[in-house]
């Protein structure tokens, strides 16, 4: 009766149904297995948990009872503890395919990319036809920059299913990044069809229109993200918002929203102590992506050269692509430790920090492409501060400062910052005096401009460009 009732939305019965099954046979596994599940509905995860341990005990060698135990874990943000209860999943059932699942699905979140598509490769072997796990494997090609293979794994998994939006949005990514932005606005737009209701689609159709200069067809959509804003809809990023709207209020709600989705569970790892008096050098760590030919890098490039050796100690968290080039050498050279951390979780690398003794954190990437701002929500160091990548607020109570200058924030908007702001004197934006301004004149006519008049110019990406401003400016 216990699984009728659970069946029929009847939680609370069903788990009376169990207890007494297990008061009349103690060692019932199916009962237990069943009672984790009626705990799970009635929203008793602690309770859970416990059950799941017993079950462990009772049936040390059932794989469904450790899936179990990782399944709960997971869903209280314990992902090492669930990653080795789904790893003794997968021994004693080598052949269930939705334990491998599981279990790539929490390495690729947890940026152990290598290990993720093993996982899903053995799903594969065992169900050929599962989409899903094709989708999964193609964001782990796309993560490691291997695009022809993560398309190949998208464009498969809608061969198998036509109507799925996600591989489509996921194309439109690949797309947008190969400067073909027509047909990714026409995946986006098919995956809207599909499920009008998939988080990031709308802020994805409006900032793929504005690479296109499509300003005719925003202003519904932009009045849909204002309103996704404000309900704390999922999937509205605040990076695209930033480009997309002006209003401090807007950004803040939204940065706010993606903290409470992106960190949600990673609290931080114990208390965070100051090393105030401790004899030897400020340890200060800088975490990106971008140590490589990058705008960030090239901004930086000659800062790093110019930091002081004597009184701090400087660390390089490299969580980027592997990208071998002069700026990446360039770049390296000027740290005392420059830390490879790609195949680290979030928590791995904060953990990593706090033993390093890092004092002062600084995030290069705010919100932006292959971000890992849930290193900061478990609090890697007792100082932590947003720079450069991310000209906004990132709404979290956790980053303690943004640098900036009276431009990119000026002091009335203040407010609309959740971080205490240190202002640079000139520009917040730090730049490589070394680089050369080329000695290429470039012509009127090679352009396809007119000879005569004058001519504005602006170096952003189109995407920073509205119809409003060329209104008002063009």
């Amino acid at each position: 009766m216990g699984d009728q009732w659970l069946e029929d939305n009847r939680a609370d019965e069903a788990l009376r149904a169990y207890d007494h099954a297990i008061a009349l046979q103690p060692g019932y596994v199916d009962a237990h297995l069943s009672r984790t599940n009626a705990l799970l509905r009635l929203q008793r995860a602690a309770e859970a948990l416990a059950n799941c341990e017993r079950t462990v005990a009772i049936a040390p060698t059932l794989g469904l009872a450790h899936y179990n135990h990782g399944a709960v874990l997971e869903g209280l943000g314990r992902a090492e503890e669930a990653e080795r209860s789904y790893r003794l999943a997968a021994q004693y059932e080598p052949d269930s395919a939705y334990t491998h699942f599981a279990l790539g699905y929490l390495l690729l979140h947890q940026n152990k990319r290598q290990d993720a598509m093993a996982c899903m490769n053995r799903v594969l072997e065992l169900e050929p036809q599962n989409a899903q796990a094709l989708i999964n494997r193609g964001q782990a090609y796309m993560e490691m920059q291997q695009d022809e293979l993560a398309f190949a794994d998208f464009n498969q998994a809608l061969r198998i299913n036509p109507h799925l939006a996600e591989p489509r949005a996921q194309v439109s990514i690949l797309l947008r990044k190969h400067k073909r932005h027509k047909e990714a606005l026409q995946q986006l737009q098919a995956a809207w069809r599909a499920n009008s209701q998939m988080p990031g689609l709308l802020t994805d159709m409006m900032s793929v229109m504005t690479d296109m200069c499509e300003w005719n067809s925003l202003d519904e959509g932009l009045r849909r993200i204002d309103t996704a804003v404000a309900q704390a809809q999922p999937g509205v990023s605040p990076f695209k918002v930033l480009g997309l709207r002006d209003s401090p209020e807007l950004q803040l709600q939204a940065a706010r929203n993606e903290v409470v989705v992106s960190a949600s569970g990673q609290l931080p790892i114990g208390p965070c102590s100051v090393r105030a008096g401790t004899p030897g050098k400020i340890r200060v760590g800088y975490y990106s992506a971008d140590f490589r030919h990058h705008a960030t890098s090239i901004l930086m490039a000659q800062l790093f050269e110019l930091h002081d050796h004597e009184r701090f100690e400087w660390f390089a968290f490299d969580f980027g692509p592997l990208q071998e080039d002069a700026m990446r050498e360039r770049v390296r050279k000027t740290f005392d430790h420059f830390i490879d951390v790609r195949g680290h979780s979030d928590r791995q690398v904060a953990k990593l920090s706090r033993e390093l003794g890092i004092d002062i954190a600084v995030d290069l990437k705010g919100f932006t492409g292959d971000n890992r701002f849930g290193i900061f929500a478990f609090r890697c160091a007792p100082v932590q501060v947003s720079w450069l990548g991310y000209p906004g607020t990132t709404g979290a109570d956790f980053m303690d400062y943004v640098i900036a200058d009276k431009v990119v924030l000026p002091p009335e908007l203040q407010p609309y910052f959740s971080e205490k702001a240190v202002y640079m004197p000139h520009s917040y934006q730090c730049n490589d005096a070394h680089r050369r301004i080329a000695d290429r004149v470039f012509t009127r006519v090679e352009q396809g401009l007119p000879e005569t008049g004058f001519v504005f110019c602006c170096f952003n990406n189109n995407y920073k460009i509205l119809g409003s401003v060329t209104n008002l400016c063009w």
